[in-house]
């Protein structure tokens, strides 16, 4: 399976003997990928091209490469900025109690470390982002059965019939798709069409 979210520590990838490239390749190989049917599968694509025998990525999809790299995506939140995030999450929930007498949210140091293993899993997001999506999500699904606690809006894991661990995020869901954004398509935008 590979993971939603891969740090490489290329110092701790020399400690057994590996240098980058190696690691990477064996990673591939690990995860199904063979890299000469995937250089091949560049070049069909257009993504690369043949250089004698060797297959080259081209300057576009080596640009494409280098901004998921340095993107906004991949930095990571201090443990302060995580807390205060934590907090303006805490004030857009509803405060008290759910039916089964449950409270919407945990103490900003749970949310904290909640977020924290979220963004490892589903990579950072712009804090702005987190909470117009966490905004519009109160607005529109509080009072519906749909609504979930605030940890459970930014991710759950449950254990299916197989023993394999699931998670969804609500918190990614709209993140990803841009559901948070107040001129998308309303719930009820189905109903609308004639």
């Amino acid at each position: 399976m590979i993971p939603q979210r891969l740090t490489i520590d290329p110092e701790v990838v020399k400690t057994y003997g590996l240098n980058l490239g190696e690691f990477i390749y064996t990673l591939g190989f690990i995860w199904g990928f063979f890299m000469e049917e995937v250089g091949e599968g560049m070049v069909e694509k257009g993504l690369a091209k043949y250089d004698g025998n060797l297959v080259t990525p081209t300057e576009e999809t080596i640009k494409k490469v280098k901004k998921s790299l340095s993107s906004e995506n991949n930095v990571e939140m201090t443990e302060e900025q995580l807390l205060s995030l934590a907090k303006k999450m805490k004030a857009i929930y509803p405060k008290g109690y759910n039916a089964d007498g449950t409270p919407w949210t945990e103490g900003p140091k749970l949310i904290a470390q909640r977020l924290e293993t979220f963004f490892r899993k589903y990579g950072n997001y712009p804090e702005n982002d987190v909470l117009s999506a966490t905004k519009t999500y109160v607005e529109k699904k509080f009072g519906t059965p749909y609504f979930r606690l605030l940890k459970f809006f930014i991710y759950k894991e449950t254990t299916n019939a197989r023993g394999e661990v699931e998670s969804t995020s609500d918190l990614y869901s709209r993140l990803e798709t841009g559901a948070y954004d107040e001129y998308t398509f309303s719930d009820e935008w189905a109903t609308e069409i004639k």
